[in-house]
């Protein structure tokens, strides 16, 4: 959904939180090839997804990290 991402990102600023990317140790083929396994194991619920959504399967999840916004010194 285009716009998703910088709305929860402003939301959350508004919230006073600072997110940040979290980034996994796991290379780009082996994050891959692991999310793959796990979505053939549902292979029964993929025949619920059209083919817009089915791409998405394949992308990379993301993680964040939500800390509050450093105080201001006084």
């Amino acid at each position: 959904m285009p716009g998703a991402v910088q709305s929860r990102l402003a939301g959350w600023w508004q919230e006073g939180l600072i997110a940040a990317p979290v980034h996994l140790p796991l290379s780009q083929h082996q994050y891959q090839s692991r999310k793959a396994l796990a979505v053939e194991a549902y292979e029964s619920q993929l025949r619920l997804f059209n083919a817009e959504q089915l791409a998405d399967i394949s992308v990379p999840e993301r993680y964040w990290t939500l800390d509050p916004h450093p105080k201001p010194a006084r």
